[in-house]
């Protein structure tokens, strides 16, 4: 993985997955490196073949619903971005065709190529409009002026040239590059005119005069291959032998920064509509993603057999296309992996999560005051309750999913119903801010932990307090019932953990923390306890005798949350901190499994759902993280073998047919897609791939049931809105048809 092999990776993580399963264990650690990797390598959205050798040059059309593309078969093909169908190939050229561009307005197209012609293209009919005839060696580079009346080219012939694209004719000549021209732009205001070249040079000429304005050496001749200009003109980006890129200020000539990837030799490069990101296409097959601001590697997107040479944004910025030399066109989304999404949930801190026991819905209370109800599948907002103005210290949801209790500074207990948000009672007692909740395992006890230094035991039902418990010297952060509800544990400022039994009565005093405790729960037997503190450690206790069994080190900040996942043979320790960080650790002998990374503070809440394979966790800048590890990245390469044997042994594997139909899809057979779709989700599955799902429907002939599953796919954010909008005016258009 992080060598940036994904395919070796992904075949090893699936030879140890099917090892995990044939001893009966749970491969969600397995799991967590295959949902690592995708996150790291996403696949393509779309897959547009229809060249027969090299792709050289792509570009969007300004709505963004069409693309063009030309290479070295002579071909100019217009393209349908939302199915990767081919429109038309403008057919003309007797050469490579090395560069395309569409006019502002989307009429029209020009095209320049090794046969040293210009030609200028009606979109809607692929007619030839115009031929510019003048260039003594290929043309290299063309580029439209943004009144659309003029364009520009360059070439082997070491001169930029401006067109009248109405008469055809050479409205003027800028010279002095002393080399190949590979690169020719106009400034936004369309007062100037920029040109790269093999001579490590920049010129930037007065549009109206001639006059050079500027000549800037920026490096060596491999340098001005790939080069890109900003937007807004005033920054280049070019390569560097050593394999990095380097921005530059075009008014000064001043190197700002540089872009340090993993020895990658860059081949082309181009600035998003804003210039905020980069895109930059290696020779080993790879796109890289980055922030322009910082020089930070934001993601990279692995799927070509050979070099990236070209690459175009879509103009909404949310989709890019990418040419290779492997004739393949790939249409990517600029949008995180589906697997993990976040949305600014609180204003303030967010203090404490929970998951309903069905996994569909999430629970958040922030130092907002708040607490606010989500969809775990399409992170939609579906309530939000008023807690005071004081902030919300703790939530909770009723084992049957039929209750929402939230505690906080006003040092009331409130309980809702969550399918009405009528609220049912209120809970006062508590001489202090409420910090901590948990229901029984039946529902039918509540149990709080506050300020005041007290445990109180409470029936919601009715809202009457049955006990108190008394003890600790300090606040009470965690409170945690034992599986068999006959124990209660609680950890405290004090830096002790207790445990007592619910009648009342103190069974011990845990003593080993350095800090304030901030987290207890038990494991599934009830025999285990776990404790988090501020001492940024794990310590795990036998619950019978009170002794110390072991202590984890690892977080570098505070331990804010600690879950305990059973699965089969393999329990997990899940931990989060003020380290920034995520962490899943065997519970049993306390190693370390992986290390996520949230975000950049402190991570203050942790809800997980081992069933379902979900997990939510909240963050002191308010943001709300939705993790989804469920496999339903299944539409690379597969082994069909293994998958055969799989489903011998259990016709009803709900994830090994996802991923049947993910290989079907592959190979176009989509009928077979589509049905095997219909059978996981017939056996009870619920995490179909939305977008898999909607392209079978699609080409099978369910229209239909199409649209339903990508506005399920939008729902769901499995691609971005706008390219999803797409398919539906597509899917629209065939209807229309039909």
């Amino acid at each position: 993985v992080y060598a940036g092999r994904h395919t070796a990776a992904i075949d090893r993580y699936r030879e140890a997955r099917r090892r995990f399963q044939e001893v009966g264990a749970s491969p969600f650690i397995v799991d967590l490196g295959l949902w690592e990797v995708f996150q790291r390598f996403p696949l393509p959205l779309n897959d547009l073949i229809g060249h027969t050798e090299w792709v050289n040059a792509i570009g969007f059309s300004p709505d963004g619903t069409r693309a063009i593309s030309a290479g070295n078969d002579k071909a100019v093909i217009l393209w349908e971005v939302a199915t990767g169908r081919k429109i038309r190939i403008f057919d003309g050229h007797r050469d490579t065709v090395a560069c395309v561009a569409f006019s502002p307005d989307g009429s029209l197209a020009v095209s320049g190529g090794f046969d040293r012609m210009l030609h200028l293209w009606e979109v809607e009919t692929g007619r030839i409009v115009q031929d510019f005839v003048g260039h003594e060696g290929w043309v290299r580079s063309v580029a439209f002026c943004p009144d659309g009346k003029f364009l520009l080219s360059g070439g082997n012939d070491r001169i930029v040239r401006l067109w009248n694209v109405t008469t055809g004719r050479e409205s003027a000549r800028f010279e002095g590059h002393e080399n190949y021209v590979t690169q020719v732009a106009c400034s936004p205001d369309g007062k100037q005119i920029l040109a790269a070249s093999y001579d490590g040079t920049i010129l930037i000429w007065n549009r109206e005069d001639g006059r050079r304005l500027q000549r800037l050496q920026i490096g060596s001749d491999y340098e001005l291959k790939n080069i890109a200009f900003s937007p807004d003109g005033r920054h280049v980006v070019s390569g560097t032998a050593e394999a990095s890129m380097k921005l530059w200020d075009l008014a000064t000539g001043q190197e700002i920064r540089t872009f340090t990837g993993r020895g990658k030799r860059v081949c082309t490069a181009r600035f998003s509509p804003e210039g905020n990101r980069l895109l930059t296409g290696n020779y080993d097959g790879t796109v890289d993603l980055w922030e322009t601001e910082t020089g930070r590697l934001i993601r990279t997107y692995q799927g070509h057999r050979d070099a990236v040479c070209t690459l175009a944004f879509s103009p909404q910025d949310d989709l890019f296309l990418s040419g290779s030399y492997d004739r393949h066109i790939k249409l990517w989304s600029l949008l995180p992996p589906p697997g993990l999404r976040a949305v600014q949930a609180h204003e303030g801190t967010i203090t404490s999560t929970a998951l309903s026991p069905d996994g569909r819905l999430g629970l958040s209370g922030g130092s907002d005051g708040r607490v606010r109800l989500w969809d775990m599948a399409t992170t939609r907002l579906l309530r939000t309750w008023w807690g005071g103005e004081l902030p919300v210290e703790a939530v909770a949801f009723s084992p049957d999913g039929q209750r929402i209790a939230a505690g906080g500074g006003d040092r009331e207990i409130r309980i809702w119903d969550p399918a009405t948000g009528r609220e049912e009672t209120r809970l006062s007692g508590h001489e202090g801010d409420i910090l901590s909740l948990a229901f029984s395992p039946d529902g039918k006890r509540l149990l709080s932990g506050g300020k005041d230094h007290l445990l109180k035991l409470w029936d919601p039902a009715t809202g009457q307090e049955i006990r108190t418990f008394s003890g600790h010297t300090h606040w009470v952060d965690a409170v945690a019932f034992s599986p068999s509800g006959t124990r209660i544990a609680s950890g405290s400022h004090d830096k002790t953990v207790r445990i007592w039994d619910v009648e009342g009565g103190l069974l011990h005093t845990l003593i080993g923390h350095e800090r304030a405790v901030r987290t207890v729960t038990f494991s599934a037997d009830g025999t285990r306890l776990f404790s988090g503190g501020q001492d940024h450690t794990i310590r795990v206790w036998d619950v019978e005798t009170g002794r110390e069994i072991r202590k984890i080190t690892g977080h570098s900040e505070w331990v804010r949350q600690v879950l305990f996942a059973p699965l089969p043979l393999i329990s997990l320790l899940i931990s989060a901190g003020n380290d920034a960080t995520i962490r899943f650790w065997d519970a049993q002998s306390g190693r370390e499994w992986r290390n996520l990374t949230e975000g950049k503070g402190a991570v203050t809440a942790l809800a997980f759902d081992a069933v379902r394979r979900r997990m939510l966790s909240g963050g002191e800048d308010g943001m709300l993280h939705f993790w989804d590890f469920s496999p339903t990245q299944n539409d690379r390469e597969t082994q069909i073998e293994t998958l055969v044997q799989r489903l011998q042994k259990n016709a009803n594997d709900a994830e090994a047919l996802v991923e049947l139909a993910g290989w079907y899809a592959l190979h176009a057979a989509w009928p077979q897609a589509l049905s095997t779709l219909r059978h996981s989700a017939e056996i009870g599955n619920d995490s179909l791939p939305s977008l898999l799902l909607a392209r079978a429907a699609w080409f099978s002939g369910d229209l239909p049931a199409a649209r339903e599953a990508f506005l399920d796919a939008r729902a769901r954010g499995e691609a971005p809105a706008r390219y999803l909008d797409l398919c539906l005016q597509a899917l629209t258009k065939r209807e229309e048809e039909r």
